[in-house]
């Protein structure tokens, strides 16, 4: 079973969601935009980990079929 790991699509979804903000003035904004940033990194470490732990468990049980 293979798991989709495309982190290659998360990087263009990241790369995309910057372009498309505009530039932030003030200390505020710049932060803002630095926690957009990081939630879609983090969101996307999320998915991972639950493919991850699901893939994980799946061939964990087949382990224990006799």
């Amino acid at each position: 079973m293979k798991v989709n790991l495309n982190l290659d699509h998360g990087r263009k979804v990241l790369f995309a969601f910057e372009l498309s903000e505009r530039i932030p003035v003030t200390e505020e904004e710049m932060e803002i935009a630095r926690l957009k940033r990081e939630i879609v990194e983090l969101r996307m470490e999320r998915d991972i980990l639950k493919n991850a732990t699901a893939y994980f468990a799946r061939e964990s049980l087949k382990g224990t079929r006799s």
